[in-house]
């Protein structure tokens, strides 16, 4: 039973890991609250999700705001352009649904929508590791997501998951709400994390060579 406690222990690094992510979920929340940051706020949680991911020593404020001030320029741009194409989609589908027909169209649309879904996946990550232009970032995050389809599929799945079950009724929405709020965005990047360190490494072993 002692060594089922000692600091070394799998529950208690657990417990440790769990303890991290939450304190991480927190300040993500808190730094979203302006909207205009999120972008940048969502690099600086890839930042540390990838180091807590390859087992790195994370310092998990000061790793954070390092993160979020050194990237705040190109996260913003970034997810001001997103959420402006977001915005755009948005309108297009309310419109399709309310004239109804154009199937076709709003197959597109939604086509659109996972691409879209699946670059952000990558990008803002990509942003945390690597140091690129915007256009070089978008590019890479594009060809990273084809030549990786188990890392995107893998990922798609675990955010659909995260959306779809808290969405499913009124029921889970009341039990996900709390979920979010205490540790499901950072718990969500981290998982994703572990899926995206093998294809950064790859990619940094080509850039090597």
């Amino acid at each position: 039973m002692k060594k089922f406690f000692d600091l070394d222990s799998p529950l208690v690094r657990c417990l440790n890991r769990m303890t991290d992510l939450m304190v991480l979920n927190v300040i993500f929340l808190l730094t979203c609250i302006p909207i205009i940051t999120i972008g940048a706020a969502w690099t600086a949680l890839s930042y540390v999700a990838l180091k807590m991911a390859r087992n790195e020593e994370a310092y998990i404020i000061k790793d954070y705001f390092r993160s979020m001030r050194q990237n705040f320029r190109q996260a913003t741009v970034l997810w001001a352009g997103m959420f402006g194409m977001g915005v755009v989609l948005f309108l297009d589908f309310s419109m399709m649904q309310g004239m109804g027909g154009y199937g076709l169209v709003r197959k597109l649309l939604a086509g659109i929508c996972l691409v879209f879904w699946i670059m952000a996946l990558y990008l803002f990550p990509m942003l945390a590791r690597f140091d690129n232009t915007l256009r070089a970032a978008v590019n890479n995050a594009l060809v990273m997501a084809a030549r990786h389809p188990r890392c995107t599929l893998a990922m798609l799945a675990v955010t659909g998951a995260g959306a779809g079950l808290t969405l499913l009724t009124n029921g889970t929405v009341i039990y996900g709400i709390p979920f979010w709020i205490l540790i499901g965005f950072a718990f969500i990047s981290y998982v994703n994390a572990r899926f995206l360190r093998r294809v950064f490494d790859q990619y940094e072993e080509r850039e090597r060579n």
